[in-house]
C-alpha cells in the first residue's frame, strides 16, 4: 500500500499573509483511496516580524492538534519550523519531542 511507513512525498505549504494574518494549507497525509495529497487548512496562522506560527488538526474520528513556529530566512525564501505535537505525541509514541523542519520556497 502507497505511503505506508514512508513519507509518500514532498509535503506542500502554502501561505497567503495579509498584514499579521497568514492562511493557506498544507498536505502532511497521501489519501489511501487516490494516492493524492490531502490539503489541510492551516489555523490560527500568524505573522510577527520573522516568525510565523499556525496549527493544523488531522484526523476524523480523534483530530489530533500539530503546532507549527517558524522563524523566516533574511532571504525569505526558507522557513525554519519547529513542529509540536501531532499523531506519534497523542498516541505516546516515538519522537514525541519537536521536530525540525525546513520549508523552501518553490519559484
Amino acid at each position: 500500500a502507497g505511503g505506508r511507513g514512508g513519507s509518500g512525498g514532498a509535503t506542500v505549504l502554502t501561505l497567503t499573509q495579509t498584514g499579521t494574518e497568514v492562511t493557506g494549507t498544507i498536505s502532511v497525509r497521501i489519501d489511501a483511496g487516490t494516492n493524492s495529497p490531502v490539503n489541510d487548512e492551516i489555523w490560527g496562522g500568524k505573522a510577527d516580524g520573522d516568525t510565523v506560527t499556525f496549527y493544523v488538526w488531522t484526523g476524523t474520528d480523534q483530530p489530533v492538534k500539530t503546532t507549527y513556529t517558524g522563524t523566516m530566512a533574511a532571504s525569505g525564501d526558507e522557513i525554519a519550523f519547529t513542529v509540536t505535537g501531532g499523531r506519534a505525541a497523542a498516541a505516546g509514541r516515538g519522537q514525541t519531542g519537536p521536530q525540525p523542519i525546513i520549508a523552501k520556497r518553490t519559484k
